[in-house]
């Protein structure tokens, strides 16, 4: 998504578009709130480290939100059209909504 996007916001903007979604997504998940760095290039470290301490619930609720506010607040900045042509293939439903639950058991 980096490579995609940093083209069209720059550096600086998608840094700041990437501390926006910590801080929005942080509302409701504020482990995200410990990985705001103010650093460009975007630096996902600090994030990774975060999540890596937390449990696989809390994990994926944090992931899951993060992804789901890094695309609406994208949506909303560049619009709907050119967020689904800049990202394409790279997002995809999987990244939203709660996971699929394996009904074969």
């Amino acid at each position: 998504m980096v490579d995609a996007l940093t083209p069209v916001l720059g550096q600086r903007g998608l840094a700041a578009l990437y501390r926006r979604t910590l801080t929005v997504a942080g509302r409701t998940h504020p482990c995200l709130l410990q990985a705001l760095e103010d650093t460009e290039p975007v630096s996902f470290q600090p994030l990774r480290r975060m999540l890596v301490q937390q449990s696989a619930d809390t994990a994926a609720a944090a992931t899951d939100a993060s992804l789901e506010t890094f695309h609406e607040l994208l949506n909303s900045l560049i619009g709907r059209s050119l967020t689904q042509r800049l990202l394409g293939t790279l997002w995809s439903p999987e990244f939203s909504g709660s996971p699929v639950q394996d009904k074969s058991k």
